[in-house]
């Protein structure tokens, strides 16, 4: 009797709560306000997804371009790689990446996971010159710089810039 008293009373105040206990349940699915938490809110609703990398080559020669991806920094791991995608002259290819990824970088990792070599594109030039671009930049890390869905493009201009860009999806 009693504990049927205890839920009882337990029951009734979830309703009295109601109207505002749904927009509190709901503010904390919200992300931003996990995140303030210190709360990862990939551990409550892992992303789900892909991030398509564009490769752009906009250079009279074949590149090939350097990349990685880490699907979880607490556990690197577990289904990091590193991986390249050759690119015709004047051409564009792309890399897709499932979700969860919660990084991306140009160059490729080393051991210890740590980026070991900046190289982001090696080209061969149709006169057999190769030239090779690094990359000064840093890892794009998700949701910061990037969120699942979002493709993010990588072109080397003909001028051997290398530029980055994320679009949103």
């Amino acid at each position: 009797m009693k504990y049927g008293s205890v839920i009882a009373s337990v029951a009734l105040a979830v309703l009295a709560l109601c109207p505002c206990g749904c927009t509190i349940g709901m503010d904390l699915l919200n992300p931003d306000l996990l995140r303030a938490m210190g709360i990862d809110p990939g551990v409550v609703k892992p992303p789900t997804g892909v991030v398509v990398v564009m490769f752009v080559n906009d250079t009279n020669g074949l590149a090939t371009f350097h990349g990685f991806e880490i699907p979880n920094l607490a556990h690197p791991e577990q289904g990091s790689r590193n991986f390249t995608v050759q690119v015709e002259p004047r051409e564009s290819d792309n890399e897709v990446l499932d979700c969860p990824l919660d990084a991306f970088g140009l160059g490729s990792l080393g051991a210890g996971f740590v980026v070991s070599d900046s190289t982001a594109v090696d080209v061969v030039m149709p006169d057999g010159g190769t030239q090779s671009v690094a990359y000064g930049g840093a890892p794009l890390y998700s949701p910061d710089d990037f969120e699942c869905n979002d493709t993010i493009m990588v072109q080397l201009t003909a001028d051997g810039v290398l530029l980055v860009q994320i679009m949103p999806s």
